[in-house]
């Protein structure tokens, strides 16, 4: 499964967008494969890559 794909199922989609404030990507809308997973889409400038990933790195130590 190429790109940089993200395994939610024990932590549920909240983490991702509620508490860490990031949109991914179902992973299912790339096929079944995906589901399960959520995509990553980091083409965007270093600096908010930068934030979204402390934002979510701060969700996962709260669980």
């Amino acid at each position: 499964m190429p790109g940089p794909w993200v395994e939610y199922r024990r932590t549920g989609d909240d983490l991702f967008y509620k508490k860490a404030r990031i949109a991914i990507d179902a992973g299912y809308w790339f096929g079944k494969t995906g589901k399960g997973f959520m995509r990553m889409n980091i083409a965007c400038p270093k600096s908010m890559l930068k934030e979204g990933l402390e934002r979510l790195k701060d969700a996962v130590v709260q669980l």
